[in-house]
């Protein structure tokens, strides 16, 4: 071909360094209707073969004129020509864009399937080295941990009475709300019955039964104060208890790692 450099090349030599262009470069020829781009065609193929001493083969995955592959995750767009690995990761992700390619292997499926057995078989391999090479728990760490256990268990526990005693003590705080309620509509009616009447004890004193009953709404006035009390205390103590819980986790969780 060299000696027909300056008198032209023949449609065969052309042919020869369009396929050879496009294996090399994974493009077309600038321009095929100019004698000049072939020469120049000639002389990249010829120095880039003389650099490699290799000639191209055919690969196995050639693209559409057009069509690229850019693999997820990557700043790496490819064209013809395509590693075989480039394009059979590619087909394991996307089957359905197989129309992007111009051929294929016969036998692509399979390739595929192989490709996607390897990947996963070193995936479980880079896990399993990975779980080894996680250091084991020493035996003081271990008792740290099952102490931390104790302790957490504990406060869980002393969380949980803690609430029901609350719980008992805001029932006790409705209880005696409702008691209060009832006795001061029963003085109300005292009040109203005693209206117009006269004292017999004296003038401007309160019947005993309505005295009785003024008795009995202090003393559950009282009790409801000192339940409200009662209520507030185990309010903090609950909150104590579950910041002491909260304090353990994260200490366990420190002391595991």
């Amino acid at each position: 071909m060299k000696s027909r450099f300056q008198s032209g090349f023949s449609s065969s030599d052309r042919l020869l360094l369009d396929s050879l262009h496009r294996l090399l470069f994974g493009k077309e020829i600038t321009n095929t209707g100019c004698s000049d781009c072939y020469r120049d065609a000639y002389v990249i193929i010829y120095n880039h073969l003389k650099k490699s001493k290799t000639m191209p083969e055919k690969p196995n995955y050639v693209l559409k004129a057009g069509a690229l592959i850019h693999p997820a995750g990557t700043s790496n767009f490819y064209v013809n020509p395509i590693p075989d690995e480039v394009a059979e990761e590619h087909l394991s992700k996307y089957p359905s864009e197989v129309n992007k390619f111009a051929h294929l292997p016969t036998d692509w499926e399979d390739r595929v399937a192989a490709y996607k057995a390897r990947k996963l078989a070193q995936a479980k391999k880079e896990a399993e080295d990975a779980k080894n090479e996680v250091p084991a728990t020493s035996a003081e760490d271990a008792e740290k941990i099952k102490a931390l256990e104790a302790q957490l268990a504990e406060a869980q526990e002393a969380v949980k009475k803690s609430d029901a005693l609350r719980k008992e003590a805001e029932d006790k705080v409705k209880t005696l709300e409702y008691d209060k309620s009832t006795l001061e509509q029963e003085i109300e009616g005292l009040k109203a019955a005693l209206e117009g009447q006269t004292v017999t004890d004296g003038e401007g004193e309160e019947s005993d039964e309505l005295a009785e009953v003024r008795m009995e709404l202090a003393t559950t006035k009282a009790e409801l104060e000192s339940a409200n009390e009662e209520i507030a205390s185990l309010k903090s103590d609950n909150r104590a208890l579950k910041a002491a819980n909260t304090r353990l986790k994260n200490n366990g969780a420190k002391d595991t790692e």
